[in-house]
């Protein structure tokens, strides 16, 4: 049986535009090792990250 599980890296870019407005990047690094994921398995998990992403932010905003 084959691991599934995706190996990646998220990482958060913050910079501080002025006193009231944040510009927050994320991106996702997918590790060379995910020999399965190919463009059409990376295209459907697209929507996912974006609704993590979405989700992030949002609990980001409670602090």
């Amino acid at each position: 049986m084959t691991d599934e599980r995706i190996n990646y890296r998220i990482i958060f870019i913050l910079i501080k535009i002025n006193s009231n407005l944040t510009f927050v990047k994320e991106a996702i690094y997918i590790d060379e090792g995910n020999n399965f994921i190919t463009n059409q398995v990376a295209s459907l998990a697209k929507p996912i990250f974006k609704n993590a992403f979405s989700n992030n932010l949002k609990e980001l905003k409670l602090f």
